[in-house]
């Protein structure tokens, strides 16, 4: 099965009740963890076929910031904590994907990162929520690790939706916990966290490479040049402080290969 197969996803609309209830679970996961900063824990979520450690360090930086406190802030990484990957570092590693092994690998690795915001490669392990693609699809995760692997150095492909996958939790804490339980409502709404860091790192990383081979397109007539394309990007972060998520309308036509309505499904 080629990953055009495997990847095929349904668009992802509206308040998902499976998905709301996983990340609950990884809330109440994350909560029920030991660590203060007198005595700091290393909490190893998973470890890689390669051997690198998937890892959330307990407390993060945020448990003493002010004014506004997060009592249980993690740090995430894959292999080393030295090293901690920042947005714009992760957004880089995925813009290379495209000049290493071309704009249909970028999108399927794009994609398996639209999966991983819902949490739809998750299983059960052990009692515990974990990143767990079925067979077709680690497949498909391994033909793109041989090609463009390299590019997501030092993680990989895997390592990188593995720290997604972390990224994305730490964000729920961050944004759904009062009083140390989950909450969904209409402060804490349901994109807010996980689903709109990830979708961030699926828009920008393919509105840069977009714009770079559009340009590459029009080298030789500059003023064909459409710059909106950036733009609009950078009025999304404006606009919605920090992130950068794609409408349905456009997830659609980006990926009009994997990523499809069903029926009676409202696009936005």
């Amino acid at each position: 099965m080629t990953c055009l197969e495997a990847l095929k996803t349904p668009l992802q609309d509206g308040r998902l009740e499976i998905v709301k209830s996983r990340r609950e679970l990884l809330i109440r996961e994350a909560i029920g963890w030991g660590g203060t900063m007198d005595e700091p824990q290393t909490h190893v979520v998973d470890v890689l076929p390669n051997g690198l450690r998937a890892c959330l360090d307990k407390p993060g930086k945020e448990v003493e910031r002010t004014p506004r406190t997060n009592p249980h802030d993690m740090t995430p990484y894959v292999g080393s904590s030295d090293v901690p990957l920042t947005f714009d570092q992760v957004w880089l590693l995925l813009s290379k994907v495209e000049l290493e092994g071309g704009f249909d690998d970028l999108k399927s690795v794009l994609v398996l990162v639209y999966r991983n915001a819902y949490l739809l490669d998750h299983a059960e392990v052990d009692g515990h929520l974990r990143y767990r693609p079925v067979p077709n699809i680690e497949d498909c995760i391994d033909s793109l690790e041989t090609r463009i692997g390299h590019a997501l150095k030092p993680l990989g492909l895997r390592g990188m939706l593995h720290f997604l996958n972390l990224l994305g939790w730490n964000e729920d804490v961050k944004y759904h916990t009062v009083d140390s339980n989950p909450v969904f409502d209409a402060t804490h709404k349901f994109k807010t966290g996980r689903v709109n860091t990830l979708l961030t790192c699926v828009r920008v990383p393919f509105q840069v490479s977009s714009l770079v081979k559009h340009i590459l397109e029009k080298r030789d007539s500059p003023k064909e040049i459409d710059l909106s394309k950036v733009y609009g990007a950078m009025q999304s972060f404006s606009n919605m402080r920090g992130v950068c998520v794609p409408t349905n309308k456009q997830l659609l036509e980006w990926f009009p290969e994997y990523i499809y309505r069903t029926p009676r499904m409202r696009t936005l």
